[in-house]
């Protein structure tokens, strides 16, 4: 049987994707240590990759995208202060994965997808907080009020830089957006909501992308309140693919 453990990519490789595939942690590790030009990531479906140590992030100082999703078992990330160059950062169905240390955390990106509230404050360090322009929650289809309303509380307030946000699948928007005083950029995609939070007065997009119909209508709909609270809104789109 041929041993794989030791195989390496070449150094000059820049995107790599390794997908539903049975890969271990071993080989993946050795893998990553030798590719130092990367600046691509994609790992899903892998159902035996539990990690990834420090030591392979300090070797991925070019990584500018990493994407992780649909891995079951991944349980540690670790090492993501090293990626200095880190632009995009997208963790979702990993269901597994447990919060970084202080200084383990993400200090600087662009915009981040992720699946579950609770991740953000897992992931992201106060300074990355900060940095962060773009946050996208993909699949959060329930909002569970006191526990994540109050995460969202907390960490909406250190969004300092926050110009815009997606919502896909939500059954109703939490009531801090409002606090996010630079927000441009508002979108909804597949959200069954039906009313409207008070919304930033910076706000100057909003993109409603196959929501619940009725509620677009009362967005369209002059003196509704959904219609009043993005009045202040010079750009609004309204698309189905129904």
């Amino acid at each position: 049987m041929e041993d794989h453990s030791q195989f390496l990519f070449p150094a000059s490789m820049d995107r790599l994707t390794i997908s539903d595939c049975a890969i271990t942690d071993t080989v993946l590790h050795n893998c990553l240590r030798g590719s130092t030009s990367l600046t691509w990531l994609f790992l899903s479906e892998l159902p035996f990759i539990i990690s990834i140590p420090s030591e392979v992030m300090n070797s991925l100082a070019m990584l500018q995208h990493l994407c992780i999703t649909r891995c079951a078992q991944f349980t540690y990330l670790q090492g993501l202060n090293h990626l200095s160059c880190l632009r995009s950062l997208e963790i979702y169905q990993c269901p597994n994965l447990r919060a970084l240390q202080e200084d383990e955390k993400v200090q600087v990106v662009d915009t981040i997808y992720i699946d579950d509230i609770p991740l953000l404050p897992q992931l992201l360090s106060r300074e990355g907080f900060s940095s962060l322009d773009m946050l996208c929650f993909m699949g959060q289809k329930e909002l569970r009020k006191e526990e994540e309303e109050e995460i969202l509380r907390q960490q909406f307030a250190s969004l300092t830089s926050l110009r815009c946000i997606v919502f896909c699948q939500w059954n109703r928007l939490p009531d801090t957006l409002v606090n996010l005083t630079c927000l441009q950029d508002l979108g909804l995609k597949f959200c069954n909501i039906r009313s409207l939070p008070t919304l930033p007065a910076s706000l100057r997009v909003l993109t409603l992308n196959t929501c619940d119909k009725s509620f677009v209508r009362t967005c369209q709909m002059v003196g509704h309140p959904n219609y009043q609270k993005i009045a202040h809104v010079p750009v609004k789109d309204f698309f189905s693919y129904e």
